[in-house]
């Protein structure tokens, strides 16, 4: 019976994933402006954003591993130990960022392109 409230919570969770990049681009909306904005672009495209969140999931399962490499070894007592959880958190945390920042916000990017919106122009330095 739990699966009942995991399920639309993950579907929940794609539908105002993308309420971030509206605030963003458009900060005079409130909080409800943009997490209806982010229900209209992502409808119909929230499997493909699931797609694109399975796409990261070697980069994840790959610094779990260094992590569970690093335990089996001795853990960072040793300095070869120690480097190796500094490389696997370098890695997680490099997947982290490049799935949430710049993944996301290309994938925003094409959102807007499909939904018909275009980008507003953006304040130019005049020249005297």
């Amino acid at each position: 019976w739990s699966l009942l409230f995991v399920i639309p919570g993950i579907i929940a969770l794609f539908r105002y994933s993308m309420a971030w990049y509206v605030k963003a681009d458009r900060p005079e909306l409130s909080a409800s402006e943009c997490l209806a904005e982010s229900s209209r672009l992502t409808d119909g495209h929230k499997f493909r954003l699931f797609l694109y969140g399975l796409s990261y999931i070697c980069w994840y399962l790959m610094a779990g591993f260094a992590f569970v490499t690093v335990n089996r070894l001795g853990g960072a007592d040793s300095p070869l130990g120690l480097f190796s959880y500094i490389a696997a958190f370098g890695m997680m945390l490099f997947a982290v960022v490049y799935a949430l920042f710049f993944g996301n916000a290309a994938f925003y990017e094409e959102l807007r392109k499909i939904s018909g919106q275009t980008a507003e122009p953006s304040a130019t330095v005049s020249e005297t």
